[in-house]
């Protein structure tokens, strides 16, 4: 799988965590569908399902990323924090939003 910043799946993530669009939207939408092919992407998912396995699919590729940054920074040494928050966006649902800083980001 192809987890580059332009792959299907980091732009199908982008879409919906960045921009706010829902699955559902960009499913129906002939004009991002358009966009998205445009791009290179030949086979751009129809069903709101199959968009969201691929976004859920892409956000396990991230969290095992990060995760291997935190663990070589641990084996490393290096100083780094880490903050979460509680976002509780129009409705019930509750985001836990977590920041990890790096002590050479407050250096530098």
């Amino acid at each position: 799988m192809d987890t580059g910043e332009n792959s299907l799946p980091a732009v199908l993530s982008r879409l919906t965590a960045c921009d706010g669009l829902s699955f559902r939207v960009i499913a129906m939408s002939k004009d991002l569908r358009r966009g998205l092919m445009a791009m290179g992407h030949s086979h751009v998912p129809t069903s709101v399902e199959s968009i969201r396995q691929q976004v859920l699919k892409h956000g396990q590729v991230i969290r095992s990323v990060v995760k291997a940054d935190l663990d070589r920074k641990k084996k490393e040494g290096e100083r780094f924090s880490i903050t979460m928050d509680e976002c509780d966006f129009l409705s019930s649902d509750i985001f836990y939003v977590s920041v990890m800083f790096g002590l050479t980001q407050f250096l530098h």
